[in-house]
């Protein structure tokens, strides 16, 4: 019985070992994010009522191409009666390179990156109560 528990203990913690190595931070297609998350991600780009209504109170980030750096901080409120309605991503020419980072079931991070200068955008969606949201959106600005 010692030995049968010894084992337990032992494979539990190299499956738990292995999980944590698996939950590792990197970017996977859209298509590889959760089905729900997918479902929501479409709606939020083709139904504006929708998307005012998936917007996390308040929606927190960084304005596009910002001079002030105070501002970089992250901590800008976007303003809700003068949200820009976000429309689905259009990759004209392939210049853009487009990646999700799922920190865990609840944070997908959407970047946009200009392939060859040196500007991105970041949206970062949160599942709170069984809905997803947009909680913080940076607008296109220079990567440091």
């Amino acid at each position: 019985m010692k030995k049968f528990i010894l084992f337990s203990f032992i494979a539990l913690s190299f499956w738990c070992c292995d999980r944590k190595t698996s939950n590792s931070l990197t970017a996977v297609p859209l298509e590889e994010t959760t089905k729900d998350f997918r479902t929501f991600f479409e709606k939020f780009h083709t139904d504006s009522l929708y998307q005012l209504q998936h917007l996390s109170d308040p929606v927190t980030g960084i304005p596009a191409m910002v001079q002030d750096e105070s501002l970089l901080d992250g901590s800008y409120v976007w303003p809700r009666d003068e949200w820009t309605i976000h429309k689905p991503f259009n990759n004209i020419g392939d210049e853009y390179e487009r990646t999700y980072i799922v920190s865990n079931k609840n944070l997908i991070t959407e970047t946009i990156r200009h392939k060859v200068s040196n500007f991105a955008m970041e949206r970062r969606f949160v599942k709170e109560n069984g809905e997803w949201y947009l909680s913080y959106y940076a607008g296109m600005n220079m990567l440091n």
